[in-house]
């Protein structure tokens, strides 16, 4: 971009692109702000005001901002989320930034937000964004947790830059996207492209092709009696979720991958998710399983000194199923670690901890879970009764449980969260 931009070109372009977003749905009443950088030595941006309806936005309704948001040109505020567009400037080298409000991009953020982001890959519309020449490009769009408070947000959106730097966007959850480009006419063309997809993505049910890092193209897979059979589906199905922590006590709920883990890892438990070193069907035979996760089980093995592993697998109709999770959803301890591969199916982890609250972990496919020897705690399905996964043992006897008999699993029930999902829509009769 040019070193310095005229204060009233940038003007105009900005009140332009607000009529043009608000006659597509994007920025209804006062939701959505733009930007556009001025100069960068000092950064200067031109940015509109607060409380400003898009679509009847005018030339005194943008503003000229430092670099830390402040109004140095101008005698409206400016934008409550200008401290985002400071820091996207900062990261990116934008030289505009543009942020929407629609309602695919609310509703895919909400959709996904178990996952921190979520990914998209096959679509055409993809080649649209800067430097992507495949409908093969892999386009990882992270989502941010909203926040009231604009310096830790805009502290949540620098780490989340830094993270994934190729990123053309990222999404704040249940509010809006933020995207950018090198000249106003280069972000809103990504805006464009990336609500395209979102509302794609939306009107298809969010499936089949929104992938997340943890899936495989493949769909099918011939073992050795070459018999067809499914692949684990995509991330967004009913049997794939990622672990969810609930705090009945607190009232709280943990979702997103590095919070779970961070919580998870202050009580001394390992928490990640993890893929196959080759695609593996579900409902594989066991050796399958243990073949496919062998490079992930050989490193378990070197920290844990685990020695043997094998593949539970329990479903409804499992004989003498009750009877079975009897001995599990009483309150217990063990000698060693109880490890877990989860590959299909869901499961409920209630964790006892010592002078805290009770906490439960909702665990689903493609979650590993390492639980220390001695954590009191008590295991149960979720409504589908159906678990399939990877155990390590340290003793190749199996390992042996030790009941509290404390009582304390009586006063919790065995509830599982699951995801959420919105609905496909589907065209009315006609059109």
């Amino acid at each position: 971009m040019a070193e310095w931009i005229d204060p009233e070109a940038a003007a105009a372009a900005l009140v332009a692109v607000g009529r043009r977003f608000y006659a597509r749905g994007w920025v209804f009443g006062t939701s959505g702000n733009f930007s556009v950088v001025l100069s960068r030595q000092p950064l200067r941006l031109a940015i509109t005001a607060s409380a400003r309806h898009k679509g009847e936005l005018a030339a005194e309704h943008i503003l000229e901002v430092d670099a830390r948001g402040h109004v140095v040109a101008g005698t409206l505020a400016p934008s409550a989320e200008t401290l985002l567009h400071v820091e996207i400037a900062r990261q990116r080298g934008a030289g505009a930034i543009l942020h929407t409000h629609s309602v695919w991009s609310t509703l895919v953020s909400d959709h996904h937000a178990h996952d921190d982001g979520f990914e998209i890959s096959g679509y055409e519309m993809l080649k649209g964004l800067a430097g992507v020449t495949t409908h093969e490009h892999r386009e990882r769009i992270p989502i941010i947790p909203n926040d009231q408070d604009m310096t830790r947000l805009a502290g949540r959106v620098r780490v989340a830059l830094e993270g994934h730097p190729a990123a053309h966007a990222f999404v704040l959850r249940r509010h809006g996207l933020y995207t950018w480009g090198e000249t106003i006419a280069d972000a809103e063309r990504h805006v464009e492209i990336l609500e395209f997809l979102f509302e794609t993505l939306g009107r298809m049910g969010d499936r089949p092709r929104v992938r997340r890092s943890t899936e495989t193209r493949v769909r099918t897979s011939r073992g050795a009696s070459g018999r067809e059979r499914s692949l684990p589906r995509e991330r967004g199905t009913e049997d794939n979720a990622m672990a969810l922590v609930h705090i009945p006590e607190e009232h709280r709920t943990i979702r997103g991958v590095a919070d779970v883990a961070a919580f998870l890892a202050s009580h001394g438990i390992e928490y990640e998710r993890t893929t196959p070193d080759v695609p593996v069907a579900a409902d594989a035979p066991a050796a399958e399983i243990l073949a496919a996760y062998a490079s992930k089980i050989a490193d378990l093995n070197a920290r844990g000194g685990y020695v043997a592993a094998d593949v539970i697998d329990v479903h409804p109709d499992t004989p003498n199923l009750d009877t079975m999770l009897e001995k599990f959803k009483s309150e217990h301890w063990h000698d060693e670690d109880e490890v877990r591969f989860i590959i299909e199916g869901h499961g409920l982890f209630h964790i006892h901890p010592e002078g805290g609250p009770v906490f439960s972990i909702e665990v689903g496919a493609g979650d590993l879970i390492r639980v220390p020897k001695g954590t009191h705690h008590w295991f149960d399905l979720c409504g589908g009764r159906r678990i399939r996964a990877i155990r390590l043992f340290q003793d190749p006897s199996g390992w042996t449980p030790h009941y509290t008999h404390s009582g304390v699993d009586q006063g919790f029930q065995p509830i599982c969260f699951g995801p959420a999902y919105f609905p496909a829509i589907r065209p009315a009769a006609g059109m």
